[in-house]
């Protein structure tokens, strides 16, 4: 099971006065198992912080159920 460890309210790059480029280079500290296999293969892609918390919303958020 892929392990994340953080959440936006914990790490904000604005909040902690650090680069978006220091910010997503620190993402891998916090990732084990699979999301840090996951991680390597798509953080070529990512440029920006917002880019980081979209894509592990999309993929490791739960999913919400469809409204009735």
């Amino acid at each position: 099971m892929a392990n994340v460890s953080f959440s936006e309210d914990q790490f904000s790059s604005e909040d902690e006065k650090i680069t978006d480029e220091d910010a997503i280079e620190g993402v891998t500290l916090l990732m084990s198992d699979e999301a840090s296999i996951w991680w390597i293969s798509v953080k070529e892609e990512v440029t920006t912080w917002a880019n980081v918390l979209k894509i592990l919303r999309t993929t490791f958020a739960p999913k919400r159920p469809a409204y009735k």
